[in-house]
């Protein structure tokens, strides 16, 4: 990523492509300091500013022309400022309104990439996913038999190390990833539900003897067995023995058997089906292997708390592109060529399957 500094003599065609590297990767303390042009300008990588720009260059104001400046604007949807009785006040309000909605409009030409694989799950999965299950429900794609018959080009994976090692874990993951529809209309009927008896749980709880918001787990037991759910939602879809088993069991809602449960123990639950949500606050558990991973974690966690915000606008999410690495992480230098090869091939069928996608979904 680019920044631009005024009044520099720095241009792109003034660097060799090994030093425009250089600058647009620099880290600090982790390489040498890098400077351009000037000495009094020094370079990092653009990822410490913004990780991802993709609100960069949203807002009206891009919008108004090369004759149009931002206060052109401003004066085009407030005319009142040029009559004679504006107060200061009004003055001060428009212009801080303006400022702040002049970028709140996503342009839709701008297209966020982003690179995802198994030991890293993509943040736009996990900061939409709920807003595109009621998509996914609207549109009723679960029984769409063209969304099943269909199929997208897959691309196979090569007979490297590091494939074979991805393939062995992928084996014991087979299940949940086989059903997460199910799972997911499973969760879809358990909403409906449970806000529809929510009265009902409500009035079981004594003052006192619960936490705030907290559900005495008898109730919910209780009211699953005299009114039960629609078939989407049962104990059998969910792979237990027994409604007993999912109030209180070893994994059920009340996993600790405490009597009750509250908001956190439900999206805790639902986590184990892989139904995650940055509202619900269940993001998917990272093992610590050491040192280095935890001060990975500790540099990422900002980084990823601000693409959180971002993503579960439902407008940003859309014009994001995920190409899957799958079993290529980030620190995985020592690749063969069938992995380089793999990699290239990914990209490029997921870019045109995501472009196709999207043009349909504008133009409907």
């Amino acid at each position: 990523m680019w920044r631009c500094v005024p009044n520099t003599n720095f241009s792109a065609a003034s660097v060799s492509s090994n030093k425009a590297n250089d600058l647009a990767q620099n880290y600090a303390l982790a390489y040498p300091t890098c400077r351009a042009a000037r000495e009094s300008d020094l370079y990092v990588d653009g990822g410490l500013f913004d990780n991802f720009p993709l609100t960069a260059f949203d807002g009206w104001f891009l919008k108004a022309g090369p004759d149009g400046s931002f206060h052109d604007q401003v004066l085009k949807l407030n005319p009142k400022l040029l009559e004679d009785e504006a107060s200061a006040v009004d003055a001060v309000k428009i212009f801080r309104e303006s400022l702040v909605s002049s970028h709140a409009e996503p342009t839709q030409e701008t297209i966020g990439f982003r690179i995802t694989e198994v030991d890293y799950p993509d943040n736009v999965a996990y900061s939409a996913f709920l807003s595109g299950l009621e998509k996914k429900l609207g549109t009723n794609s679960f029984k769409s038999k063209e969304a099943k018959t269909n199929k997208d080009v897959e691309v196979a994976l090569p007979d490297t190390k590091l494939a074979r090692a991805y393939l062995k874990k992928k084996k014991l993951e087979h299940q949940l990833v086989e059903n997460q529809e199910v799972y997911e209309e499973a969760f879809a009927e358990f909403c409906r539900w449970f806000l529809r008896h929510s009265s009902s749980l409500q009035s079981h709880r004594v003052q006192g003897k619960y936490p705030p918001q907290a559900i005495p787990t008898h109730a919910l037991l209780g009211l699953l067995k005299e009114h039960p759910p629609r078939k989407e939602f049962s104990y059998q879809v969910l792979g237990l023995e027994s409604w007993e088993e999912f109030a209180h069991g070893c994994q059920g809602i009340d996993i600790e058997a405490k009597g009750y449960f509250i908001k956190t123990d439900i999206n805790m639950f639902w986590e184990r089906y892989g139904i995650r949500d940055v509202q619900m606050k269940n993001r998917e558990s990272t093992t610590m292997k050491g040192m280095g991973s935890f001060l990975m974690g500790m540099l990422w966690a900002p980084i990823m708390r601000k693409e959180e915000e971002i993503l579960q606008v439902p407008a940003n999410a859309e014009r994001c592109c995920v190409l899957d690495c799958k079993y290529v992480g980030t620190m995985d230098f020592d690749l063969e060529q069938g992995d380089k090869e793999f990699l290239y091939e990914m990209g490029r069928v997921e870019t045109l399957r995501w472009v196709k996608k999207r043009a349909t979904d504008m133009l409907s």
